[in-house]
């Protein structure tokens, strides 16, 4: 692989293109290119909130990653309770491209990654007030996280 890129609706673009930094677990997280190196060459780091294993490599990869905001998603998808995305990767022996009207997983999967990520009142709070909720979800999930993050704030605590 010699390039990634992946567009992305607008709303999406800051927080997918967050530089990735060793030193900033946040970035780890939601850089979209360290998701994409992780995704190929060690799966199992999707899982640690942590990011422990980030390595330099990985990092070196998700340099690779172009992240292209775009207002097409927003006119094809009004209601933009989807996670849509274009990808186009640039091998050595050419390119594809593939397009998803939405990205998802099935709730058992979905349920598992929460699972393995939160714990204790978080876990709860998280499954009661953000997961089984109608269409627009990732909106829900939005607001919990916000609303997490502001009562840390508040308090002083790590998140």
């Amino acid at each position: 692989i010699q390039h990634i890129e992946a567009v992305v609706p607008r709303m999406n673009f800051p927080l997918l293109s967050r530089p990735a930094s060793p030193n900033d677990r946040a970035s780890l997280l939601c850089n979209l290119g360290f998701q994409f190196a992780c995704a190929a060459y060690a799966p199992g780091l999707l899982d640690d909130p942590e990011r422990k294993g980030a390595t330099a490599q990985l990092l070196e990869f998700s340099r690779r990653i172009t992240v292209t905001p775009t207002a097409e998603f927003e006119q094809r998808f009004p209601d933009l309770n989807r996670w849509p995305a274009r990808v186009i990767v640039q091998t050595t022996r050419g390119s594809f491209t593939e397009e998803l009207d939405q990205i998802s997983m099935d709730s058992t999967q979905l349920q598992g990654k929460w699972d393995r990520l939160l714990r204790g009142a978080d876990r709860t709070d998280f499954f009661a007030n953000a997961v089984n909720r109608p269409p627009g979800t990732h909106a829900m999930l939005w607001n919990w996280v916000k609303q997490r993050l502001a009562n840390a704030a508040q308090s002083g605590a790590a998140v």
